[in-house]
C-alpha cells in the first residue's frame, strides 16, 4: 500500500503532466528553476533532442529555434530502490519524499481511482491515460515492453 503523500504526488503528476510547475511546453530554464539538484544532459547527435536526467526523473526537450522546449518527462521510481542518497536528493530538489519502493499494482489502483484514468490498449498492462491526455506507462527495468 502506498502512502497518501506518494499517492497525491503520482495523481497530480498524471493528471496535470507537470512537476513543480514545469511540464510540456516549458523552457529549459523554467525546468531548471523548478527542479534543482544534480543532473546529466545528453544531446542527440543531430542536436535536436536533449535528455536531462535527474536520477528519479528524466525530462525530454526538443530544439525550437535557439531554445530547448520540454516535450515530456519520465519518472524512474525504480532507481530509488537501494539508493538512499538519490531519495534524499529528490526530496531536497522537489520537496517530495518518496519511499524506496513503489509497487505498480498499488499505484495503478490509486491512479485509476483518484485520477479517473483508463487502461490504454497497445502499450501494455502498465499504461494509464488521463482524459487530459497525460499518459503513465510503467516498465520493469530489464524487461522488454
Amino acid at each position: 500500500m502506498i502512502g497518501t503523500a506518494t499517492a497525491t504526488f503520482l495523481v497530480r503528476l498524471v493528471t496535470t503532466g507537470r512537476l513543480c510547475g514545469a511540464g510540456p511546453g516549458s523552457a529549459l530554464a523554467e525546468v531548471g528553476a523548478a527542479v534543482r539538484g544534480p543532473f546529466v544532459d545528453d544531446v542527440d547527435a543531430a542536436g535536436q533532442c536533449l535528455r536531462r536526467d535527474h536520477g528519479v526523473v528524466e525530462f525530454r526537450f526538443n530544439a525550437e529555434g535557439a531554445q530547448w522546449v520540454m516535450s515530456g518527462m519520465t519518472l524512474q521510481l525504480h532507481r530509488l530502490a537501494g539508493n538512499p542518497g538519490l531519495a534524499r536528493r529528490w526530496r531536497d530538489a522537489v520537496g517530495v519524499a518518496l519511499p524506496p519502493t513503489v509497487a505498480w499494482p498499488d499505484s495503478a489502483r490509486v491512479v485509476d481511482r483518484r485520477a479517473r484514468c483508463r487502461v490504454r490498449g497497445g502499450r501494455g498492462p502498465g499504461a494509464r491515460e488521463h482524459p487530459t491526455g497525460a499518459t503513465a506507462v510503467t516498465r520493469h527495468p530489464g524487461r522488454r515492453a
